[in-house]
């Protein structure tokens, strides 16, 4: 149960059929608990150097899986649907990934890195435009 969890234990997950609900990479609040016994300074260099590690494995995934990340010159990001927020308590910045789906917002998640985030939304835009054509829906 949740003391398990709590633990580091595994827990099942049973997820709704929804072509629109996917497993994401743990995002930014999962390093909270990893971070709690450091110094401020600590804090921010473990995060930022936790970012940069992020941001090479994701380019690498993005390399390896030749995938097509969405680019938007409307946004601050460069990335479609990534936005730059402000992470206060350290003083640094996340990328949160949000989207409308059926007309509702759906949040992604918050992640360290930009291509992160920007894979994150790719994933579930090419999921989503994928299980549209193959149900005969109309696009994304």
């Amino acid at each position: 149960g949740e003391e398990e969890a709590a633990a580091g234990g595994l827990v099942e997950v049973s997820l709704p059929d929804n072509p629109h609900c996917h497993l994401l990479p743990r995002s930014v609040e999962a390093t909270d608990d990893a971070l709690a016994g450091l110094s401020r300074a600590d804090q921010v260099k473990a995060y930022r150097a936790g970012a940069a590690e992020a941001e090479k494995k994701a380019l690498a995934e993005v390399r390896a899986e030749g995938v097509t990340l969405y680019t938007s010159s409307r946004s601050e990001t460069g990335y479609r649907c990534v936005s730059k927020t402000r992470l206060e308590r350290l003083g640094t910045f996340a990328y949160e990934v949000k989207t409308i789906v059926d007309g509702e917002l759906l949040h992604l998640g918050r992640f360290p890195s930009r291509t992160q985030a920007a894979l994150a939304f790719a994933r579930h835009h090419d999921a989503a435009s994928t299980a549209l054509v193959a149900g005969g829906g109309g696009g994304a």
